[in-house]
C-alpha cells in the first residue's frame, strides 16, 4: 500500500512534469505529515507572539482624563434677571471647571456700578464662604 499523495506533492509532480527547466528540486518543497503540522504550529505561534507584541498595553490604551478648562467669568449681574440665572447655572456646573475668578463688570446698560454683592449671594447659596 502506498502513502497518500498530498496536494503539495501533486503540484510539485505536475510542475516537474510540465516544466523541465525548474531551477530547484521541487521535491524538497513538498512537505507532508508531521513536519507540515509542526511548521504550521510554529508559524501560528509566531503570528500570535507578534500580534500580542504589537498590541498596546491596557494602561496606555485607556484615555487620560482631560484637564479641567480654566475659566474666568465676567458678569454684569444686576442689569437683567438672565445674568443672575446664568451665574446660578454656571455655579451648578462649577465643579467641571478650574474657576480662576468671577469678576463683576460694568456694561452698556449698567455703567455706574458693579454688583459684587449679588455674586457673593449666589455663591453663598451653594454653601461657599467667600469672605
Amino acid at each position: 500500500m502506498t502513502d497518500p499523495v498530498t496536494s503539495t506533492q501533486l503540484r510539485a509532480r505536475t510542475l516537474a512534469r510540465t516544466d523541465s527547466r525548474v531551477p530547484w528540486d521541487v521535491k524538497r518543497w513538498a512537505v507532508g505529515g508531521q513536519k507540515a503540522a509542526n511548521i504550521a504550529r510554529f508559524l501560528s505561534t509566531l503570528l500570535l507572539i507578534f500580534a500580542v507584541a504589537l498590541l498596546p498595553s491596557t494602561a496606555s490604551a485607556l484615555p487620560e482624563a482631560p484637564a479641567k478648562p480654566r475659566v474666568l467669568v465676567l458678569t454684569d449681574i444686576g442689569n437683567e434677571p438672565d445674568d443672575s440665572e446664568s451665574l446660578v447655572r454656571f455655579l451648578l456646573y462649577a465643579n467641571e471647571f478650574d474657576v480662576e475668578g468671577i469678576i463683576a463688570t460694568t456694561s452698556t446698560w449698567q455703567r455706574d456700578k458693579v454688583r459684587t454683592d449679588l455674586i457673593l449671594e449666589r455663591i453663598a447659596a451653594y454653601g461657599v464662604d467667600c469672605h
